[in-house]
């Protein structure tokens, strides 16, 4: 995993904090929680997360990274309720399902988690990793938003979904 400093000091205020247990069993948390790749033809990696996603010209963007971290995004604040405190609690939210999908996805092949913070709306993306298509800058800190990296690691080939 790799965070820029401004994630770091949002991580270092989430240790103590729990997930409400109504957040966890709402039905948008679990569908997060249990995503799994829609079939496509060209390989693509595409989540249920955005109902039109499937549909969405892939030729509007420069690669299939690209493609995909817009379909495969989430606001995170959208499935916290009211009383839910977004920037401690989304980011916590955020960390636990980057890391359950890192391995959830891992049929899949190599994917890459990235959770974002801006201090107002937590998002999580994926992508494939893919060599030679990157959605992120290799130095995370550039960026004025925190940002966690979850990339896995299996040998890249191309695998059909």
């Amino acid at each position: 995993m790799r965070t820029n400093a401004v994630m770091q000091r949002y991580l270092s205020h989430i240790a103590n904090v729990e997930l409400p247990a109504h957040l966890l069993t709402s039905p948008q948390v679990v569908a997060l929680f249990a995503s799994l790749p829609l079939a496509t033809g060209d390989g693509t990696l595409v989540l249920p997360w955005t109902p039109q996603g499937a549909t969405i010209p892939r030729d509007h963007w420069a690669d299939r990274t690209g493609y995909e971290c817009f379909v495969n995004h989430v606001h995170l604040e959208s499935v916290l309720g009211e009383d839910c405190d977004v920037s401690l609690v989304g980011v916590k939210l955020g960390l636990a399902l980057g890391e359950h999908l890192a391995v959830h996805l891992a049929d899949a092949g190599p994917v890459t988690i990235i959770v974002s913070f801006d201090g107002a709306s937590p998002v999580l993306r994926v992508h494939r990793t893919r060599p030679g298509e990157r959605w992120l800058a290799d130095d995370l800190e550039g960026y004025a938003e925190g940002v966690l990296v979850i990339e896995t690691a299996p040998p890249y080939r191309e695998r059909p979904l």
